[in-house]
């Protein structure tokens, strides 16, 4: 028969010569009882320390981030519409425009459209307005160029028939004789042409611009009249035409109006119902222009003016008005005919502006190639 096997010897608290009590743990391993106290006193220290040192940094930091200054608030500049800015805004709504199709890289088109409404929110107010968009309209040569305003408001960028200037105030005198129905290469009348591009150049004044229209044949009237039929009257038959008793201070006159998106759009529905009527004299609706003291006078016929005996010679005369009366720069657009050339070229070097002539396939030709043209 199997022995019984042993049974396992409980720990024995031993002493020898005055040493501390030692405690058997197995297989003759013997730990005293005075290490283990130490060990437990050892780890307590350094648990007692790690906290301490944690409570110090964390009184720090609080103190730190007591003692910092609070951030400045963010500084913005506003600018809010005036009542006639608001009211003006407020009526427009939210009016949509379409742009031709332009052609993207794989050749095909993309239609644009844009849309504008008035908000109730004020936005930041730029400092500096300089942006500019070059080549607008039917052609590489002709379109207005749009830009916004100059810095600190009133004037800016003004172009018709792709001559520009730098205006204020501008006046455009723009001929709508029966002439003008005659049709040109683009496939267009001039007088549809002209109707173009006048709308296009009112449609990109500067905000502020200080502008009117002049439309003109034998009679001559202001955008959104009628010709006075009562008081023009052609004398003699011989193309000069007069108002009244022919006295320039009672000349017909209209108080110039700025740009603002309600006015465009009025402006822009009086170019569009104005309509041919008969005769060609362009002395009474520049004398009109002057009158309204503007800086620059953007002037487009496709006649000569015929030239009265009993009075001054045309050109003389009307640089001696301006001069009187406005000192404006004349910029003088001749539109698919050279027969007002010499008049008009004579006209815009005594105010020192820009003579163009707009040929029957679009194309504006000035400066020094317009002295080749007319050679």
């Amino acid at each position: 028969m199997l022995k019984k096997a042993a049974k396992k010897e409980k720990p024995v608290a031993a002493e020898a010569d005055g040493d501390a009590p030692s405690l058997i743990t197995g297989e003759g391993e013997a730990v005293k009882g005075v290490e283990v106290s130490d060990s437990k006193k050892e780890t307590i220290s350094a648990l007692t320390t790690a906290v301490i040192v944690h409570i110090v940094l964390a009184i720090l930091l609080a103190v730190f981030v007591v003692t910092q200054p609070p951030p400045l608030p963010p500084q913005l500049t506003t600018r809010t519409f005036s009542s006639e800015e608001e009211r003006e805004l407020t009526q427009s709504k939210t009016k949509k425009y379409r742009t031709e199709p332009l052609a993207s890289s794989n050749g095909q088109q993309m239609d644009i459209s844009t849309s504008v409404a008035a908000s109730s929110l004020a936005l930041p107010e730029l400092t500096e307005t300089d942006a500019k968009f070059e080549q607008l309209g039917l052609s590489g040569d002709i379109g207005a160029s749009m830009s916004f305003g100059r810095k600190g408001g009133g004037g800016g960028m003004v172009s018709f028939f792709g001559s520009r200037s730098d205006a204020q105030k501008v006046v455009f005198v723009v001929d709508v004789s029966t002439s003008m129905n005659r049709m040109g290469k683009l496939g267009k009348t001039k007088f549809e042409l002209m109707k173009e591009e006048l709308s296009r150049s009112v449609e990109n004044l500067p905000a502020n611009v200080a502008y009117q229209i002049i439309f003109f044949s034998g009679p001559a009237w202001f955008a959104g009249q009628t010709p006075d039929s009562k008081n023009w009257f052609e004398k003699d038959g011989r193309g000069f035409w007069h108002y009244k008793q022919d006295i320039d201070s009672e000349l017909p006159s209209q108080p110039l109006v700025r740009a603002s998106p309600s006015r465009i759009r009025n402006t822009l529905q009086n170019i569009d119902e104005v309509r041919m009527t008969y005769g060609t004299d362009w002395r009474s609706p520049l004398k009109m222009a002057m009158n309204l003291s503007p800086d620059v006078i953007y002037f487009m016929t496709d006649g000569a003016v015929s030239q009265d005996p009993d009075k001054t010679p045309v050109v003389e005369d009307v640089l001696a008005y301006n001069q009187a009366r406005s000192r404006a720069k004349i910029n003088c657009v001749c539109l698919m005919e050279l027969k007002a050339f010499e008049m008009m070229d004579q006209l815009a070097r005594g105010s020192k502006g820009e003579m163009s002539v707009v040929l029957e396939d679009g194309k504006v030709v000035r400066g020094r190639d317009v002295e080749d043209l007319a050679k």
